[in-house]
């Protein structure tokens, strides 16, 4: 099993947010950070399966 160079980009602190201030523009930004950071790792070599895993945790937690 291999492991991305890379740290998993960071959530926001979505507690500390405003309803006003979780917006679509925010949730956008959010997801092309993670979309670009599983590309790389996927071109580094972790696996699919890794990747899939890291996506549905880290989208559970931003919705």
């Amino acid at each position: 099993m291999m492991k991305s160079n890379q740290p998993v980009p960071l959530i926001l602190a979505l507690d500390k947010l405003s309803q006003e201030d979780f917006t679509l523009p925010l949730l956008k930004q959010q997801v092309e950070r993670l979309q670009k950071w599983l590309e790389q790792s996927f071109k580094e070599g972790v696996t699919a399966a890794e990747l899939i895993a890291v996506r549905s945790n880290y989208l559970d937690k931003l919705l």
